[in-house]
């Protein structure tokens, strides 16, 4: 099975814009005179508070920031590669192809593998952790990640190896799977209530919901996992990886220490190394202050900061400047579904006054690189050979023409009549009240369409109203884009027309039966590389003609970290910032 494709580095290229908190070169991880001195203490800072610390509960992108240095999984991404890598499981897993076309992936656990409190970490942890995400007590959006997956077994007489079995190939299963941070069973469900339930059973919404309502216990690890207090007080949390969960002063700071007796100290790999004995994870929700702490030394590392602030203080002596791609493509979603957006004319016309170039240098300081299509440059799966559309305010005017816009009161707006009325091409821009980049967009935006005579509003509201009007195809133009992983992506919840929203993320409510089949051979071409690139680039032209969506930039995620530091590792995995791995120089 393919796992991932080879990376080409291009550039180096995030930004958290509307529904999109969190694409690939080669992760920087420049140092100078390294030494293996380890810092005592480093204070990284945290935009906001984080919801908790449960990786299937927390919504907030801060919270990976914390909780990834407390849990493990099958597998972890290695940030100076973004090669898979294995954590829990020994090595890479094996996929065998069974006499009924069924997949069977296997991975054999380290037996060594402990909790903090020195219980075992077992095959039993893993596969109850599995069955939580469909535990109907357990609120989670992280359910899809067995979507695939018929059954998950523990062989008894292997009982240090897992197996997951699913009807296909799919190019991103194991990749999915691995998303899942392992939970300790015994704290839980300290009863083992749900060892006596298969996993099918969790498969079957009625079954597992008869059984909780029947079974108090089972109604209990429901309750018991979605206490809060489990994710906040450290005297309950039992961690699996590097460092253990010491304190949490709200609004303040989380604290978190080394593990001197993990049991992952004694595997050679770079991801069991780490150095900080201590980290602080300082809360601090003003970009100013946190810039000026760390000028006074009260802060280590900032991650994620506004192109402005780091603009302003990457040449200042006490600073190291470092930028990272990000695994994120920003664009304008536009309705396909309904409203004058549906004219794929009109669409292509607002992409030509859609100035990329003053965009990137505007809104983000130049730290961005234009895209043209769904996936992210730099990798084997975008298209170079997809042409940008060229900022050309007559060519928008020309096509608008053709399909008869014209301005017949001379207002300065185009119209045309439609079903016996006039009608003003007038499209309404849904923006995000918290986007800080967002505004000068949709200002460079509107300018430009006025002069093509093409009137924009711009809407700003609350991010929560925005998301029902747009999942209820009830807008024009919103500013959205995508969030990638590490190895391959499948555009299936996105770009699939089976993907309308409520059943998925295609807001844009576009596709057709070339664009689907395109996308199902790539889900399931797992054994011929040449045929998934050619499939990839294939679909990346056939968006990019329809222009269902204006695509933008790949944006750079910025980090100022103190220049006491080497061996500083950005990467485009999140959280983008390791300083796990930093030394003191």
């Amino acid at each position: 099975m393919i796992y991932k494709l080879k990376y080409t580095p291009v550039f180096a290229v995030l930004l958290a814009m509307l529904f999109i908190s969190s694409c690939r070169t080669e992760p920087s991880n420049e140092s100078s005179n390294t030494t293996d001195k380890s810092p005592s203490s480093l204070q990284v800072r945290l935009i906001s508070q984080p919801d908790g610390l449960s990786p299937i509960l927390a919504r907030r992108g801060v919270s990976r920031q914390v909780y990834r240095h407390l849990y493990t999984r099958l597998l972890e991404v290695d940030p100076k590669t973004s090669d898979y890598v294995p954590q829990l499981a020994v090595s890479m897993p094996v996929d065998e192809t069974l006499e009924n076309g069924h997949h069977k992936i296997t991975f054999s656990i380290h037996p060594s593998a402990m909790w903090s409190d020195n219980t075992p970490l077992t095959t039993e942890d893993i596969l109850f952790s599995y069955k939580l995400l469909k535990h109907p007590g357990i609120q989670t959006r992280y359910g899809v990640i067995l979507d695939a997956v018929n059954n998950i077994q523990i062989d008894p007489s292997k009982a240090n190896t897992i197996t997951f079995t699913t009807n296909e190939c799919q190019i991103t299963l194991v990749n999915t799977l691995c998303e899942m941070y392992i939970y300790p069973e015994h704290i839980f469900d300290p009863e083992k209530t749900m060892r006596a339930i298969p996993f099918t059973t969790f498969l079957d919404k009625e079954k597992i919901t008869a059984q909780v309502e029947d079974n108090n216990a089972l109604a209990k690890v429901g309750e018991r996992f979605m206490n809060p207090a489990y994710y906040r007080d450290a005297s309950k949390f039992v961690t699996s990886s590097a460092y253990t969960f010491k304190e949490w002063l709200a609004g303040q700071r989380i604290t978190i220490q080394k593990n001197k007796d993990w049991w992952g100290n004694k595997i050679d790999a770079p991801i069991f190394k780490p150095k900080a004995e201590q980290i602080e994870f300082q809360i601090i929700p003003d970009n100013n202050t946190a810039a000026t702490q760390l000028i006074n030394g009260e802060l280590d590392a900032i991650v994620n900061i506004p192109a402005v602030l780091y603009d302003e203080y990457k040449n200042n002596e006490s600073v190291q400047a470092k930028e990272s791609s990000a695994y994120v493509t920003v664009w304008l979603a536009l309705n396909n579904e309904k409203g004058l957006l549906s004219d794929r004319l009109v669409r292509l016309a607002l992409s030509h006054i859609c100035d990329t170039e003053s965009i990137v240098k505007n809104a983000l300081n130049n730290h961005a690189a234009p895209v043209t299509g769904p996936f992210m440059p730099g990798t084997e799966m975008y298209n170079n050979e997809v042409p940008p559309i060229p900022f050309d305010v007559e060519k928008a005017r020309d096509l608008l023409r053709t399909i008869g816009w014209t301005d017949s009161d001379k207002d300065g707006i185009l119209d045309k009549v439609i079903d016996g009325k006039k009608t003003n091409l007038s499209l309404k821009f849904a923006l995000s009240n918290n986007s800080t980049t967002g505004p000068i967009i949709a200002e460079i935006i509107k300018n430009n369409a006025k002069q093509a005579g093409i009137d924009i509003q711009i809407e700003p509201g609350d991010d929560k109203s925005i998301i029902q009007m747009v999942r209820a195809g009830d807008f024009d133009i919103f500013l959205t884009g995508t969030s990638f992983g590490s190895g391959l992506y499948d555009p299936t919840g996105r770009w699939h027309t089976k993907s309308f929203p409520p059943n998925g993320g295609n807001y844009c409510r576009y596709g057709n039966t070339e664009t689907d089949a395109i996308i199902d051979q790539i889900k399931n071409s797992c054994e011929n590389d040449a045929e998934l690139i050619n499939a990839y680039h294939r679909l990346h032209a056939s968006i990019a003609a329809d222009q269902p969506v204006i695509f933008l930039y790949n944006p750079k995620v910025l980090f100022l970290i103190n220049k006491k530091f080497d061996n500083v590792v950005v990467s485009p995995d999140r959280p983008g910032l390791f300083e796990e791995y930093l030394t003191l120089n």
